[in-house]
Formats: C-alpha cells, sequence, structure tokens
C-alpha cells in the first residue's frame, strides 16, 4: 500500500462501497489515512467550512478514474492495513490506480489545512 494508490472498498462507517485514496501510514504501517473519493458534493450534507476542502479531481489528472470526481480533503479517515490488504488479496477491495505524486503533495497539503482534521490522529498519517 501506497500513498496515492486509489481503491474501491467497503467504507464501514459509510455503508457503502467507496474509492479512497491513501495519504499516509503511521509508523507502525498497521493504520492508513485515507480521504474519501464521491462523484458528486453533496452541500446540504457538508459544514460550509467544510465545503472548500472538497477539491475536483479530474479523469485527466487522475487517469486511473472513470469520471471526473472529487476529494473530500477536510477530513483524514483511518483504516487498517491488514484489513484492506486481505480485502484486495480476497477481491473484496481492488486498486484502482495511483494518482501522480504533485497531485498528492497537493491533496496532502490540502487536508493539513482543513480546520476539521483531528490533529492528534491525523498528523501521524501527514
Amino acid at each position: 500500500m501506497n500513498i496515492g494508490e486509489i481503491y474501491f472498498t467497503n467504507v464501514p462507517f459509510t455503508g457503502k462501497e467507496k474509492l479512497i485514496m491513501i495519504m499516509g501510514e503511521d509508523v507502525t504501517s498497521s493504520t492508513f489515512g485515507f480521504c474519501i473519493i464521491n462523484s458528486e458534493i453533496n452541500e446540504k450534507a457538508i459544514p460550509p467550512k467544510a465545503l472548500d476542502y472538497h477539491l475536483p479531481l479530474t479523469q485527466e489528472a487522475c487517469p486511473c478514474l472513470n469520471h471526473d470526481s472529487n476529494i473530500d480533503c477536510s477530513q483524514l479517515y483511518e483504516g487498517s492495513t491488514p484489513i484492506l490488504a486481505s480485502t484486495v488479496r480476497n477481491r473484496t477491495s481492488r486498486l484502482i490506480g495511483a494518482a501522480p505524486a504533485t497531485l498528492v503533495e497537493t491533496l496532502r497539503n490540502t487536508v493539513r489545512a482543513s480546520p476539521l482534521l483531528v490533529l492528534h490522529r491525523g498528523r501521524r498519517f501527514l
């Protein structure tokens, strides 16, 4: 698992399969931080101060995507590296591809700047 990789996987707290982008791993490599990629922004469900941290993610900039999307850089979520690795092996999750390094660094900087990032949790992934 590498920073910038995009996976299609079940995100338990949403109850849905979603695209996620790996933003970093903790020092033990047992957990990782990720952002969720969505087709559209649901402005009714997002606090106004978080909207500035939902960025367009175009297919041109990230060719592994099937269509233009948006990435939620307002929050960094935590996942289990062994569980994701297991679901990839079992084919219940799949690696879609990876974003270019320059784009990933821009997105990571956006996450770092988010007022919603819980620093004591998120800092270890960035």
